[in-house]
């Protein structure tokens, strides 16, 4: 008779089975759409090994508080898919774990639950959506012009690398993430098929891949933006956006030193999505002056910023003296 696999190796082979890199989660989610299945909804597919780390973690966790509950009944995937069981678990770590980490807690279950359905493992729900808990957000919205420009020289003057990555966001939206990625040493020649991320100063241009995969390029409309690309110094190595580092360990140093910079100057700290956001505020109110209607303005800065909503532009229009 042979021995059942520990709970932590099965929930391994069941989220190695649906970890898709390579494939683009944008491309995912337009063949959804062909099956008028919803945008948001949770894709069959994980395509960050990232996130199946992180998903697949936070299962684990409610595995073995199982394990310890119940000891020896809880053997396999199945015993574990028991609503009571999530209830309990979830009800004792509300209050003791942030609430960020309850809703990661509760995405990871529900994508646990959503591979079991899929496989013919179980047939009903076990996620209970009473358990559900909304997202406490940091602080959203846009620096302002002068609080962007105290940051990038409090920044500069500890670290011109950061500071090149933070007036990159501010001038052409990008995600932190796409600015840490950004090939600054390749030339982007758009006169061919290339899927090589870079930059093409002349033209004002840069090609990068947002979220999900998605191609993107972001094009500089005005003279600070067009700066800030003909600023990007391709090919020195002590500039490079690009490092041998992790991206991760990047992102999370980069953060850090935007909020040291903050705190030194008193400025509210909306981390680096405020340059973004600040970029999307800039962009809108250039489109409204030349004349485009409030509509026409909100689609041509949503797919500037890479979104395909406009719904999302509220996250970046709010106050940044709120």
């Amino acid at each position: 008779m042979s021995k059942t696999p520990s709970l932590t190796y099965q929930i391994q082979q069941l989220f190695n089975s649906v970890l898709a890199i390579g494939s683009s989660r944008h491309v995912a989610k337009i063949e959804m759409a062909s099956y008028s299945r919803r945008p948001n909804e949770m894709g069959d597919k994980i395509h960050s090994y990232a996130t199946k780390e992180k998903q697949r973690q936070h299962v684990i966790n409610y595995a073995r508080w199982c394990k310890a509950q119940h000891g020896t009944a809880v053997k396999t995937l199945v015993d574990i898919a028991n609503s009571e069981m999530v209830e309990r678990y979830i009800a004792e770590r509300r209050g003791v774990v942030a609430q960020n980490t309850l809703n990661a807690d509760m995405v990871a279950l529900r994508r646990f639950q959503k591979i079991l359905v899929d496989r013919n493992l179980i047939q009903e729900r076990f996620v209970p959506q009473i358990a559900n808990t909304g997202r406490k957000f940091s602080p959203r919205g846009a620096y302002t012009a002068d609080e962007v420009e105290a940051i990038i020289n409090e920044v500069a003057s500890k670290d011109q690398r950061t500071a090149h990555i933070i007036r990159i966001q501010s001038q052409l939206g990008l995600r932190l993430r796409e600015a840490v990625t950004l090939r600054s040493d390749h030339v982007l020649d758009r006169s061919t098929n290339m899927d090589v991320q870079g930059i093409n100063k002349s033209e004002g241009v840069l090609f990068t891949k947002g979220k999900g995969g998605k191609q993107r390029y972001a094009n500089a409309f005005d003279k600070p933006s067009t700066q800030a690309i003909q600023s990007l110094p391709i090919g020195n190595d002590r500039f490079s956006v690009r490092t041998d580092q992790k991206i991760g360990t990047q992102m999370r140093s980069i953060e850090r030193k935007v909020k040291t910079a903050c705190t030194a100057l008193g400025i509210k700290c909306r981390g680096t999505h405020g340059f973004r956001a600040y970029a999307a505020r800039n962009r809108l109110t250039m489109l409204l002056k030349a004349g485009k209607s409030k509509l026409e303005a909100e689609q041509i800065t949503a797919k500037w910023l890479g979104h395909n909503r406009i719904d999302v532009l509220r996250h970046y229009l709010i106050d940044p003296k709120g």
